[in-house]
C-alpha cells in the first residue's frame, strides 16, 4: 500500500513538472495571452511615439530605458493620462495614483538596478507594487533622451545663440541624423563670444536658479590672472574670461565631457578631480546640480509627446 502511494506521488510529480516545462517553453506572446489581456492600443501607440522621439537604440548600454513596467489593463480610458516626472519617488508615485495616471514617464529609470525580489521593505519595490496593482505602466527615456536631437541636451544649450552644434560624443557606429546632432552631450560654437559673467547669468535664468557652482579656467586673460580667485579678483575674472564655445551634458557630465575642446563645460555635477582636470586644461566649469539641468525639460517633453500622439490619432 505504501509502495503504491509513493509510485502515484512520483508519477504525479513528473506530470506536473512536464506541464510546467511546457509552459516555460511557450512563446512570450503565448504567456501574455494566458495571463494578461493584450496590451492597450493607446499604450502601444505611446511606446511607438517615445521611441520615435527618443530612440532607445541610442541609449547607453549600461542604462535601463524604455518600458520598465507594463500594464495589466485591457484598455485605458478614452482620455489617457500620462504623468511626467524627473524622478519616480514614493511621493511622486502617490501623486500619479491620485491623478489616476495610466502611464508614468520618468526621465530617470525606476527600477534602475537589477533586483531579485519585490517586497514592501524595499523602496523601489513599494513604488512598483503600488503602480502595478493599479495597472499603471512606467517608461523611462533617460540617456535615449540625452542623445536624441531635440532632447534634454539641446534644451540645456538653447539659452545660447549658437552658430554650430555637434554631439560631444557621436554615436558609434555613426548615424545619418539629418534632423540634427545625435549622441552624448553637445558642443557648440557661439555666434558671438560672451564673458563668463554673461554666461552665468544666462544659465541662471534658463534653469530658474539663483546659485551655481563655478570654477574658472586656469589661464591668463589679458592682465587678469585667473589662477587667483578671491573676493577682490573674482569680479575681474568674471568679466575678463571670454567664452566662445560651450559643451553641455545634462546630469552628470564628467565622463561625457572629458577631453572635449570648449571654453566652458555646463553640466549638473562632476567629481573634484574632473573639475580640476578641466580647469587646468583651460576650461571653465559650471555645475548647476544634477536635476536642475534636467527638470526644466519636462514641459518640452510634454509637448513632444502630445504632438507625437496627435500624429498617431490618439
Amino acid at each position: 500500500m505504501h509502495s503504491a502511494r509513493r509510485a502515484t506521488a512520483k508519477a504525479l510529480q513528473v506530470l506536473v513538472a512536464f506541464e510546467l516545462w511546457t509552459l516555460l517553453c511557450s512563446t512570450e506572446a503565448g504567456m501574455a495571452s494566458m495571463l494578461l489581456p493584450a496590451r492597450p492600443p493607446r499604450l502601444t501607440a505611446l511606446l511607438k511615439v517615445m521611441d520615435n522621439i527618443y530612440p532607445v537604440r541610442r541609449a547607453g548600454d549600461w542604462d535601463n530605458v524604455g518600458l520598465l513596467v507594463d500594464t495589466t489593463k485591457a484598455d485605458f480610458p478614452e482620455r489617457m493620462t500620462v504623468f511626467l516626472t524627473n524622478d519616480l519617488t514614493e511621493k511622486v508615485a502617490a501623486e500619479a495614483l491620485k491623478e489616476n495616471a495610466d502611464v508614468v514617464v520618468s526621465y530617470h529609470p525606476t527600477p534602475f538596478h537589477k533586483f531579485k525580489k519585490l517586497v514592501r521593505a524595499d523602496t523601489t519595490s513599494r513604488i512598483l507594487l503600488a503602480l502595478a496593482a493599479r495597472g499603471v505602466a512606467v517608461y523611462a527615456p533617460h540617456t535615449a533622451c540625452d542623445a536624441a536631437f531635440g532632447g534634454v541636451n539641446d534644451w540645456l544649450l538653447s539659452c545660447f545663440d549658437c552658430a554650430d552644434v555637434k554631439a560631444a560624443r557621436p554615436p558609434n557606429p555613426p548615424e545619418d541624423a539629418s534632423e540634427g546632432p545625435v549622441g552624448g552631450g553637445r558642443v557648440a560654437v557661439l555666434k558671438q563670444g560672451l564673458s563668463l559673467r554673461e554666461v552665468v547669468e544666462k544659465v541662471k535664468k534658463h534653469l530658474a536658479v539663483t546659485q551655481l557652482r563655478l570654477s574658472p579656467a586656469m589661464r591668463s586673460e589679458g592682465s587678469v590672472d585667473t589662477t587667483r580667485w578671491d573676493q577682490e579678483s573674482a569680479s575681474a575674472i568674471m568679466d575678463a574670461l571670454s567664452i566662445k564655445s560651450i559643451a553641455v551634458c545634462a546630469g552628470s557630465g564628467g565622463g561625457v565631457l572629458a577631453g572635449v575642446k570648449a571654453d566652458l563645460y555646463l553640466t549638473g555635477e562632476m567629481s573634484h578631480h574632473e573639475v580640476l582636470a578641466a580647469t587646468h586644461a583651460g576650461v571653465s566649469v559650471i555645475l548647476a546640480e544634477h536635476s536642475n539641468t534636467e527638470r526644466g525639460f519636462l514641459p518640452t517633453m510634454k509637448k513632444q509627446i502630445e504632438d507625437g500622439m496627435a500624429k498617431e490619432n490618439v
